[in-house]
């Protein structure tokens, strides 16, 4: 990975700690695109991208217009025949693509079948080259169709054990790629296509003059082409009919309700707009930002406005596309306020639709439909389109143009974007109830009631909103952007500022904003045992209650200068996380610590927020997968221990002054672990933060002492059923600064050997502050057997490993994809600054590739033996089974009114 190194003088408060090391030098040249096309027709796009320290490809497969509404369906039978599937003697192409340090995936974007590899730069020219020569082969027959099959199936039915959140990225792509949302019920199918039909789709995607590859980070592209080219005259010969560039048809969507578990109940609304190619896309965003972005959005006030709040978490989300964009809005609530909020939420569509919001709110808009923006581009599958579809380098300049696209659209414009897509005929309605108990209500009717329900509902909307303040606020200049800059991006800076938090700093020049996340130490030994989710109610509170002199909320301070923010709960840490424009960086950092540890709200403020407790608390017997993982901790760690609460307590009868409490005692002198990623230069940031602080003194958390050892394993009594989610929890490694690497390792060990063996999802917690750490793996048992025959079969399957021919090159393979697993870690800034907040928890300097490989140095095949061992054959394990009744039903579903010209 390349890190950026600065040398800048702060103030006597400031003192730089340390400098990972960086890997090379990055060519002096300036970043443009290269294309080579092969006498084939095959074509490869590379753009370099020095801040990565991996290489990311994207095989673009497109389909025929036939096959657009099963997509999804396709690229799911594709990725299970041609990478998860093998004979007997001989590895999977995920194995093999393993052994040459890759990982791939595949994913439907609308138009084509797109093959995902990340690899080592040294790797690309042999993983890609291994990657397209496996395309071109016939997987579509026995025995590959039968293990496909039961792949599939088996994580259809896990999906469902894990419930809403196992399939809303499934949901969001499905309207993104503009298929029509009776097709909602696929996302859990596990149907087959036909295989004759699949069989000719698979030749003609075999055609390289319609292949596009795309090829970002290090490498050199050049080899890899020419490596292709030599390849090439083992391909079969091309279908003599081509495939015809096709795209899928956007709306009508659809209102549908979904049993499926969920925790809290939701309404879910999907919009689809323009795409990013589209002149329209502008006044779209703004559009939606105004309608449900945040507190000060024109739903957001819907529902805060006179002394009772209602209950309900407004999360919303903007992905982005060639032809269209979707604009997700998320209402969390309790089910006895599902209607207002449903209702409420409407009536604020209608009035945007109408013209109708505060000045103030489109000034804010306008900066967080430009986070929303650049936050979408960074996500590599987008930045990919762009650069096929453009076939230009994505610079600063492209950015400065979208901020001046969304500042040009007048009220007119933006009304009129409103009525053209903020409209039921543009939107995918999904009701989660949850087992709420709710009426099922047909399309039909729904908009029946709506129809009934809503002029009274835009009605009082309208006089509330005439009744608000349109008062001003004043905007800061901009912060002065650096200039793009590779060299900048070498390294990562470590600071310590004096009597506060560590902060972890890194250049990200590629995208126009900046990623902060603060993680507090403490998670579940902070809380009460009867009321988890306080830690994340009482920092969400801090947001809803702190108040400037002017009696304004910093938190619409905060939306006005373009910042996002999300709060997440984990068992060991809280975080707090903001996104915003980088020309607003300094500004809106300033804000968001003074929220954190200066100010202290109001009694009535607190109580407000208090309202909002029924939301916070996790009910973990309404997800089975959930609900088992829960039992199986209670019987591992004991049943006083913090990580094993079962009970959703009693967090929702707090008041605000014991929100106060709470706050001050774990969070407000509590010093966070800080990452910041983004475009920035040096250690500017920590300016606003060390003038906040320099007078307060702050105590580091230190965690109770934990029981030493984990309970002896005990297989529980087997439910009376034929389908059961099962947990298997093993002790992982006892924390220690390099364990969570052989957590990894031993993930890796476990796919890597696992051909033959029981199919399992594989997951690792690792628990620094306690050195608690266990290795969780889950299954689903369909079988008259009962799911202790399939445990059964697992243990031995474990149990046989450590006695295994284990050869240095699988060991060489598992240690080196579990290091590219770290790299992958550090792609995209969001998921960079979680791991540089783990590695300050841990006090280690694990994003440097000398320090992973000195973690990972295992040294003998004996050693990596004992380690399998002193796991997986360990006597102190814990077993929890929980018995799935049938499956959820579909979603009721029927296509909504066609808009103007697609009767």
């Amino acid at each position: 990975m390349r890190y950026g190194f600065w040398t800048i003088c702060l103030a006597a408060a400031l003192t730089v700690a340390a400098a990972a090391q960086g890997v090379g030098d990055p060519p002096p040249a300036p970043e443009g695109i290269t294309t080579h096309t092969l006498g084939n027709g095959l074509r490869l796009i590379y753009q370099p991208r020095y801040e990565l320290e991996f290489t990311y490809v994207s095989v673009y497969l497109p389909l025929p217009a036939g096959w657009l509404s099963r997509g999804r369906q396709c690229a799911s039978w594709l990725e299970a025949l041609y990478l998860d599937t093998g004979r007997p003697d001989e590895d999977t192409p995920r194995e093999a693509l393993a052994t040459l340090d890759a990982v791939p995936s595949v994913r439907y974007d609308g138009r084509h079948v797109v093959f995902d590899l990340v690899c080592r730069p040294e790797g690309l020219p042999r993983a890609l080259s291994t990657l397209m020569d496996t395309l071109f082969t016939d997987r579509v027959q026995d025995p590959f169709w039968a293990q496909a099959a039961a792949r599939i199936r088996l994580r259809a039915v896990r999906a469902r054990t894990l419930g809403w959140e196992a399939v809303r990225d499934d949901l969001t792509t499905e309207v993104l790629a503009g298929g029509r949302m009776e097709r909602v019920q696929s996302l859990l199918d596990a149907t087959a296509p036909d295989p004759l039909a699949l069989a000719a789709l698979r030749a003609h995607l075999a055609d390289p003059g319609q292949i596009r590859i795309v090829v970002t980070g290090r490498g050199d592209a050049a080899e890899a082409a020419n490596l292709l080219a030599q390849r090439a005259s083992g391909w079969p010969s091309p279908p003599a009919d081509p495939i015809a560039a096709s795209t899928a048809a956007g709306a009508p969507l659809a209102f549908a309700q979904w049993d499926i578990p969920v925790d809290p109940p939701r309404v879910v609304v999907c919009y689809q707009g323009p795409g990013w190619n589209s002149a329209r896309l502008g006044a779209f965003l703004l559009s939606a930002s105004l309608l449900a972005d945040g507190f000060t959005s024109v739903a957001g006030r819907q529902y805060r406005q006179g002394s009772a709040w209602v209950p309900v978490l407004v999360w919303s989300g903007f992905r982005v596309g060639r032809d269209r964009s979707v604009f997700t809005v998320e209402l969390q609530c309790p089910t006895e306020s599902f209607d207002a909020v449903e209702g409420g939420f409407f009536a604020a569509a209608e009035l945007v639709a109408s013209g109708r919001w505060l000045d103030v709110d489109q000034e804010r808009a306008r900066h967080q439909a430009f986070t929303h923006l650049g936050a979408a581009i960074a996500e590599v599958p987008v930045f990919h389109e762009v650069i096929l579809e453009r076939g230009q380098p994505i610079r600063s300049d492209w950015y400065t143009d979208w901020r001046r696209r969304l500042a040009a659209p007048n009220r007119r414009e933006i009304a009129d974007a409103a009525k053209s897509h903020l409209t039921l005929n543009h939107a995918l309605v999904l009701e989660l109830p949850g087992g709420g108990g709710r009426q099922i209500m047909t399309p039909a009717a729904f908009r029946q009631v709506l129809s009934t329900v809503l002029p009274n509902r835009v009605d009082a909307a309208a006089r509330a909103l005439k009744d608000t303040p349109d008062i001003p606020l004043a905007v800061p200049e901009f912060d002065p952007e650096p200039e793009f800059n590779a060299e900048k991006m070498d390294r990562i800076v470590t600071s310590g500022i004096l009597r506060g938090p560590s902060a972890y700093l890194k250049e990200f020049h590629r995208f126009p904003l900046v990623w902060v996340r603060a993680g507090y130490p403490g998670g579940v030994h902070t809380e009460p045992a009867d009321k988890p989710g306080l830690n994340r109610l009482a920092l969400w509170s801090r947001f809803l209650a702190c108040r400037d002199n002017q009696d304004r909320l910093l938190l619409e301070r905060l939306e006005m200068l373009g910042a996002r923010i999300g709060i997440e709960a984990g068992p060991e840490l809280t975080f707090v996380t903001l996104v915003c424009p980088a020309y607003f960086r300094q500004p809106a950092l300033s804000v968001f610590f003074r929220i954190l540890h200066r100010h202290s709200p109001s009694d009535t403020d607190l109580t407000r927020a208090a309202a909002l407790a029924p939301l916070f608390v996790d009910h973990p017997d309404r997800i089975p997968a959930q609900a088992v993982l829960a039992a199986a901790l209670r019987a591992l760690y004991g049943p006083d221990s913090p990580y094993a609460r079962w009970s959703a307590g009693t967090a929702a009868a707090i008041d605000g002054p014991a929100l106060r409490a709470h706050y001050d005692a774990c969070f407000y002198r509590n010093p966070p672990v800080m990452a910041m990623v983004g475009r920035f230069a040096g250690t500017e940031l920590l300016s606003p933060i060390t003038d906040l602080i320099s007078t307060s003194e702050f105590v580091p958390f230190r965690p109770p002492a934990q029981a030493s050892a984990f309970a002896l394993g005990k297989i529980p009594d087997q439910p009376s059923t034929s389908c059961a989610v099962v947990s298997l929890l093993l002790p992982g490694p006892y924390g220690g600064e390099r364990d969570i690497l052989r957590l990894e390792l031993l993930r890796q060990l476990y796919l890597k050997r696992s051909t033959g063996g029981p199919p399992v999802a594989v997951e690792m917690e690792s628990q620094p502050l306690s050195g608690r750490g266990y290795i969780h793996l889950q299954f689903v048992a369909e079988s008259s057997g009962g799911w202790q025959r399939q445990l059964a079969a697992l243990r031995e399957w474990l149990n046989s490993l450590p006695e295994r021919p284990l050869n240095l090159w699988q060991l060489a393979s598992a240690i080196k994809l579990a290091e590219l697993g770290e790299s992958i870690r550090l792609a995209s800034p969001e998921a960079l600054t979680r791991w540089l907040v783990l590695n300050g928890l841990w006090e280690t300097r694990l994003w440097d590739g000398a320090e992973i490989e000195s973690a990972l140095r295992i040294g003998r095949r004996e050693q990596v033996r004992e380690l399998v061992s002193r796991f997986w054959l360990s006597p102190h394990y814990a077993v929890a089974a929980r018995s799935l009744d049938p499956p959820a039903s579909d979603p009721v579903i029927a296509p909504g009114v066609p808009p103007p010209g697609e009767r």
